[in-house]
């Protein structure tokens, strides 16, 4: 599974570097013009994503359950890494409960895949309210953090297999929460 992985990111690395023009990036994949050069365009630079390996860096959205456990709330801070470093600021910040981690991602179209160890699918399957606030603090935390490179969707592995949640089976990608 790693080394299929390993290979579609460097195919899309690949794809990605022959796409690119010699002093001009095609930003259309980002919302930007494709005929733009990156110093005409207007860049918010509160959040940025260095594509392709998926870092970010500056503020971040981290999704969380309220105090009373009635809606999922975000905090906004200052952050650089990829999606499994996000995973571990979301346990430091109440997203997650402790023992929760990533150990995989990539993003293909605008579904970014994450591949949970079995503490999360645990914590997701402890009853309706764990499963809710979990994974959709997950979702919601990385469809607000991705979507600047179209991510509009999740899809959880856990182990590399389909996570067993609370209400069963999850097979497709789950878009943001309300």
């Amino acid at each position: 599974m790693k080394k299929s992985l390993f290979i579609l990111l460097c195919v899309t690395l690949l794809c990605f570097t022959v796409s690119c023009k010699e002093e001009r990036q095609t930003l259309g994949e980002y919302g930007g013009d494709d005929s733009s050069t990156v110093s005409e365009v207007d860049v918010d630079t509160s959040v940025v994503l260095t594509a392709p390996n998926g870092e970010l860096a500056g503020k971040v959205k981290i999704y969380r359950p309220d105090s009373d456990y009635m809606h999922l709330e975000y905090t906004e801070l200052e952050f650089k890494g990829d999606a499994l470093a996000l995973v571990a600021e979301m346990v430091k910040n109440g997203g997650l409960i402790d023992g929760c981690s990533a150990d995989e991602f990539y993003i293909d179209g605008d579904v970014l895949y994450i591949n949970m160890n079995k503490a999360y699918e645990d914590y997701v399957r402890a009853g309706s309210t764990a499963e809710y606030f979990g994974v959709g603090s997950l979702v919601n935390t990385l469809i607000a953090n991705y979507s600047d490179v179209g991510v509009k969707k999740v899809k959880i592995t856990v182990e590399g297999r389909g996570l067993n949640s609370h209400g069963g089976i999850s097979e497709g990608p789950l878009g943001m929460f309300e």
